[in-house]
């Protein structure tokens, strides 16, 4: 009964260990027409299927800054974020994702050429909240555009804005081939706009902005990534996203939930293009924030164990601690040797006294007494050696007591037969 009590016992704690039974994580996305809200809808999707424990609630938030803020606070657990905006300790990376795209829209009424066109145009971008708005601030403030007007709006208003003529030029970041973007260039407005192809000058600059926002890049926007738009190359900035969470969600979830979006990449690919860009190759320095360790156990599960690592260390320590136990066996040796040849030694000062003391009309009492000395002398030598470690106090010693009691016995009836 007792076996079997431990055993339901065991199965129910690996299986706590690994799921967590009941388990509730509240996933910050991002604001509808980006490709946040798809991407956490998806993993929302995969998640709940495969860790069917865990249930995922998805939250709608205006885009990177809260998402952040959600997990400091812990609103929220699972989060997408530009890798480029600020927080503190309490996030931690599962794994970077697909790259934001900076999209510059412009109406081609507003004959905008370059960034330093917007100066005096009206700009729309996104929430307050949102890893549009500091990017785009730190665009506008390293060009000097001083007298541009900003707006921020969600996705949706901005795009509306943009196509009623209410501003000049859109500017967000986005997941490459967002959906709203997608329906924009679909739409009887595309003829009215187009993606703003930045001069040679302004391309140099841009280089030197990237050194300023150093998690920025730059980077093309492929040709017909919408439709017809754009028609070339355009060159524009690329921000990583990534999948954090807070850390101290348990890294018994997060490493199953790890394990089931990269086991099921491929599937996930075909439903978003956008996470063909995940991958378990990257570097730790190009994050803003540490990996989770439930996320660094899934990476690292390849790698050899301890023993597998370090076998010619653990070899060559090994085979030291043998050759030391080698020579501490010899030694010892070599003092049980030494300790039974001085108890050899006494035992034939002994016995050579006790042969004397069986031919007792041969002796006479000066050499009774030069035996009885001699007798006393042993002793004193035998536990003195004992003190001083060279001697143990084992059989051998006893017997070689035992001897002397006898010859002094001897001695004492000598004594008092000649008295």
């Amino acid at each position: 009964m007792v076996v079997i009590l431990i055993s339901i016992i065991c199965v129910v704690t690996l299986r706590y260990r690994w799921h967590h039974p009941g388990a509730h994580l509240v996933f910050a996305s991002g604001q509808d027409g980006g490709v946040y809200v798809e991407l956490a809808d998806e993993f929302h999707s995969i998640i709940e299927k495969e860790l069917p424990d865990v249930s995922v609630q998805l939250q709608p938030t205006a885009g990177s800054v809260e998402n952040v803020n959600l997990i400091e606070s812990g609103a929220a657990q699972l989060a997408l974020v530009q890798n480029d905006i600020p927080g503190t300790a309490a996030l931690r990376t599962i794994a970077p994702l697909h790259s934001d795209y900076l999209h510059i829209l412009v109406r081609k009424e507003a004959q905008i050429t370059g960034l330093r066109d917007l100066s005096g145009k009206t700009v729309t971008t996104g929430l307050y909240g949102s890893g549009s708005l500091p990017v785009v601030q730190a665009l506008l403030k390293y060009f000097q555009l001083k007298d541009t007007t900003v707006h921020q709006l969600s996705v949706s208003d901005g795009l509306q804005q943009l196509t009623t003529g209410e501003t000049d030029a859109l500017i967000l970041m986005l997941g490459f081939r967002a959906p709203a973007i997608i329906d924009l260039f679909a739409s009887e407005h595309a003829s009215d706009l187009e993606f703003l192809t930045l001069p040679s000058t302004e391309l140099q600059a841009l280089e030197g902005f990237v050194l300023a926002y150093p998690f920025c890049r730059t980077i093309d926007l492929p040709p017909y990534s919408y439709g017809a738009a754009p028609s070339s190359p355009t060159p524009t900035l690329a921000i990583q996203t990534l999948l954090v969470a807070h850390r101290d969600v348990s890294p018994r979830l997060i490493k199953p939930i790890t394990e089931v979006l990269f086991t099921h990449r491929a599937d996930l690919i075909r439903r978003e293009p956008a996470i063909a860009q995940m991958s378990e190759e990257f570097s730790t320095a190009t994050i803003s924030f540490p990996i989770h360790e439930g996320a660094r156990q899934y990476f690292s599960r390849d790698e050899p164990g301890f023993i597998i690592r370090y076998a010619e260390m653990l070899a060559f320590l090994l085979s030291l601690l043998i050759a030391l136990y080698g020579l501490f066996r010899a030694a010892r040796k070599w003092v049980e040797q030494r300790q039974k040849d001085r108890i050899d030694d006494y035992y034939l000062r002994v016995d050579e006294n006790l042969e004397r003391l069986q031919a007792p009309d041969q002796l006479d009492q000066e050499q009774l007494e030069a035996i009885s000395l001699e007798i006393k002398a042993i002793r004193h030598e035998a536990f003195q050696q004992l003190a001083n470690e060279q001697l143990n106090a084992d059989t051998a010693f006893r017997i070689l007591q035992h001897l002397l009691d006898q010859c002094e016995a001897e001695l004492d009836k000598l004594n008092q037969s000649k008295g």
